[in-house]
């Protein structure tokens, strides 16, 4: 890891909270380790992958107040 992924990390973590970004790296690792093995490759692009799994988590927490 980067030093851009810890700074990364920590943004979702202000923003999001100790649980949310839990669940947000988990998911980036697997979008990670998908996206690896998509493109056969031994390099696992760790920021996208948070950046997506931050995208998708706040998505999903905004749907599951209003519905």
């Amino acid at each position: 890891m980067g030093s851009a992924d810890v700074l990364v990390m920590g943004a979702l973590g202000a923003c999001l909270g100790l649980s949310s970004v839990l669940l947000t790296i988990l998911l980036a690792c697997g979008l990670g380790l998908a996206h690896s093995c998509w493109r056969h490759t031994r390099r696992i692009p760790f920021v996208p992958a948070l950046t997506l799994a931050g995208i998708v988590v706040v998505t999903v927490a905004t749907l599951r107040r209003y519905l």
